[in-house]
């Protein structure tokens, strides 16, 4: 175990701590930043020394169970970013980084940060959970003025449902003009991000069909679709679309 010695806390919520012998998972710093287009997502930086291979986050808001990010491989730089969601809006957190490597002891840091607020038309979303349910979460489509999206609800926290994620549709011109669309299914791959349907619809002119886009959960695109693809059944004579 790392006797820490010394801490100091920089302005900007850097951890800072001094430096471990060989043989030790060491964590030099870490800091805490929540992502400009997404208030309910975070980025941990840590910078690592001595022998550490892997870090990993667990944090945690009052009132919620702790959660803990997967471990991920130490970069070859030192400065390795640890990507968290499931968050909760204007809430602090406390946090602790753990660095590992076989053989060696841990290494620990903690610090805090604090979320953003949610988009406007979000803070006037009211939910109710009526009964029971053993699904952790569930994503919903959320088309309102100002919001084309989706959210994520909490619900099986105390305080459940709560938002935890979101998304809002990026613009296309797949209507004719450039706009915001609305959104329709969605699914997620075994990989961790979404394939969704965006309608590609509103006012005139109108798109002739939906097409689809692949986002991350921090909610870049990664590929999208023709805006005239569709689904074609393997027994139709009609040509192939997009899928």
């Amino acid at each position: 175990m790392i006797r820490i010695l010394l801490a100091m806390i920089g302005a900007a919520g850097a951890l800072l701590l001094p430096g471990a012998p060989c043989g030790y998972a060491n964590i030099l710093s870490t800091t805490a930043s929540v992502r400009p287009e997404n208030a309910l997502i975070v980025e941990i930086q840590v910078t690592t020394g001595g022998d550490a291979s892997q870090v990993s986050v667990t944090y945690q808001t009052d009132g919620v169970d702790p959660l803990v990010s997967p471990w991920v491989a130490v970069s070859s730089t030192g400065l390795t970013t640890i990507r968290i969601g499931r968050l909760r809006a204007n809430r602090t957190y406390n946090y602790t980084v753990r660095a590992i490597d076989n053989g060696a002891p841990a290494g620990t840091a903690d610090s805090t940060f604090t979320t953003g607020s949610l988009p406007a038309p979000l803070t006037m979303n009211s939910y109710a959970l009526t009964g029971r349910t053993t699904v952790p979460l569930v994503i919903l489509p959320d088309i309102q003025p100002g919001f084309n999206g989706y959210v994520a609800l909490d619900l099986l926290s105390p305080d459940a449902p709560q938002i935890v994620w979101y998304y809002s549709n990026a613009p296309s011109t797949a209507s004719g003009k450039d706009q915001v669309d609305a959104v329709a299914s969605i699914v997620r791959d075994r990989r961790g991000n979404f394939l969704f349907a965006d309608a590609g619809t509103g006012p005139p002119p109108l798109s002739a069909d939906s097409f689809y886009r692949t986002i991350t959960p921090e909610g870049t695109i990664l590929a999208e679709s023709p805006a005239d693809c569709s689904v074609t059944p393997a027994t139709s004579p009609a040509a192939p679309g997009w899928i």
